[in-house]
């Protein structure tokens, strides 16, 4: 009786463990399958968990989103400090070690404008998340945040293994709305970086890989929406996807995203409406609706654009310089450049990029060929030579094999073979 009562109490708490596992594991789907989460939500799921490994994943993940939203040092250390203690005291569950991958990505694009190794980041996520499959072969999530971080590994570049990671977090959850929304996001930024086979060299390879990849766009936005047509993140991709839609239907899918994020009170509406207000006037020619959209932002530099190209230089130099009233950052003072430049006037120009350089803690290749440029317009042949030079090699220095994909390291091999030839 004594083995029979054992038995009975050992199949009991098997039972319950398996119980308390399915509940985490739903608690967890509560964070996979949002695109921004709350710091108090963590804290919420966390206290619902019922497994200590759970608990603290998702205290880590509390620390990771006030990291992510307030690039604070103290919450990634102690964001780093719980995913750590998991890999140490549960070597063998997946959490610990998707929890590194997850940070590592989020690192590594802070930074990207900053840091021309950020991609060592993405790397050592690479690793974690390899670690974590391991773990859990058969988790869509861990596929999920695995091809999420080949993509922004190099944004520049055609990553098949960025969709293959989608593709698979699909296959094993068929309603995997994130994953879904993400694939269509990604192959249609990646159409766009194809249709310019001369610029990157695995263009072919990828079309040949994903044949009708209008068509596959549109159905994976498509069952994006029919999952959940409440994200105003998914109104965006639709809208950045020139390639595969009108731009009256960009401009309509926008309009939603904008009512959507107006509605949630998210700050994401400002960018929604700035795009907007781009489409206007890029690819419509608009200037009259994009200028009053610009006016509502308070837009002030591509006021000034519009009033230049309007012929009213008198209203385009007051614009630029509201602007720079709320910003000296680099685009501004660019912008303040190129206008003194196509009013002849290079001295002024000369200024305003000695201003732009100074105002960049790292160095602004932009910059450095708009200078380059400025000294051929002012007949400094031999100045611009060496600038040129400099630039070249500042390219290759940051990136290395892939400073030949870059359209700035193009147009400085160009501008010198030029220089040097005549």
């Amino acid at each position: 009786m004594k083995n029979i009562a054992l038995l009975l109490l050992v199949a009991c708490s098997m039972v319950a463990c398996r119980q308390d596992a399915s509940h985490d594991e739903e608690i967890l789907w509560s964070y996979y399958k949002g695109f921004t989460t709350s710091p108090a939500l963590c804290d919420s799921l966390a206290r619902k968990s019922k497994q200590e490994a759970n608990r603290n994943f998702l205290l880590g993940l509390r620390c990771f989103e006030k990291y992510e939203q307030f690039d604070s040092v103290s919450c990634y250390d102690s964001s780093r400090l719980f995913f750590k203690g998991l890999i140490t005291t549960h070597p063998d569950n997946y959490l610990g070690y998707l929890g590194m991958g997850i940070l590592l990505t989020e690192r590594g694009m802070k930074a990207r404008g900053s840091d021309p190794h950020h991609g060592r980041f993405m790397d050592s996520a690479e690793y974690y998340y390899a670690r974590a499959t391991q773990q859990a072969p058969r988790h869509p999530a861990v596929f999920y945040y695995r091809g999420r971080n080949q993509y922004q590994r190099n944004r520049d570049s055609i990553n098949i293994a960025a969709i293959q990671y989608l593709d698979t977090a699909t296959i094993l959850k068929p309603n995997f709305f994130k994953a879904i929304e993400r694939s269509a996001e990604y192959l249609s930024h990646y159409l766009d970086l194809a249709s310019d086979p001369d610029h990157h060299e695995n263009a072919k390879d990828f079309k040949s890989r994903f044949p009708n990849l209008e068509e596959r766009v549109k159905y994976l936005f498509n069952q994006s929406l029919q999952l959940d047509n409440s994200w105003h993140e998914t109104y965006q991709g639709i809208a950045r996807a020139a390639h595969v839609y009108s731009v009256k239907e960009r401009v309509n899918f926008l309009k939603t995203g904008i009512a959507i994020a107006k509605s949630r009170k998210s700050k994401d509406s400002l960018s929604l409406m700035r795009y907007l207000a781009n489409v206007y006037f890029y690819d419509l020619k608009d200037y009259e609706t994009a200028a009053s959209l610009f006016d509502e932002l308070r837009l002030y530099r591509e006021l000034a654009w519009i009033s230049f190209y309007n012929g009213n230089d008198s209203l385009a130099a007051r614009y630029l310089h509201q602007s720079m009233k709320k910003s000296q950052d680099v685009e501004t003072l660019l912008d303040l450049a190129h206008f003194h430049r196509h009013n002849h006037r290079m001295d002024s120009a000369q200024y305003y990029l000695a201003a732009a350089r100074r105002s960049d803690t790292f160095p602004n290749l932009e910059v450095d060929f708009e200078i380059a440029k400025l000294s051929v317009m002012m007949n400094k042949r031999k100045e611009a030579e060496q600038q040129l030079i400099k630039l070249i090699q500042a390219y290759q220095e940051q990136m290395g094999e892939e400073a030949a994909l870059e359209e700035g390291y193009e147009k400085a091999i160009a501008l010198l073979n030029w220089l040097q030839s005549g």
